[in-house]
């Protein structure tokens, strides 16, 4: 079984990475792009399917 987790930064915090990528595709051309937040993407890949808890645990 395989689970998906997308973990991001709360929207109170400042995203410095998400700036420099918001700011490169600026210069990019892409101008009507306002905002960016970048996180982080783990796939996990169970054995066994885990219980409903421990899959709330993650």
């Amino acid at each position: 079984m395989k689970v998906r987790v997308v973990v991001m930064p709360k929207q109170s915090v400042l995203d410095p990475q998400g700036v420099a990528v918001r700011n490169a595709l600026k210069d990019a051309g892409l101008e009507t792009i306002d905002h960016v937040r970048v996180g982080k993407f783990l796939e996990l890949d169970f054995k066994t399917a885990p219980s409903e808890a421990k899959l709330e645990a993650v």
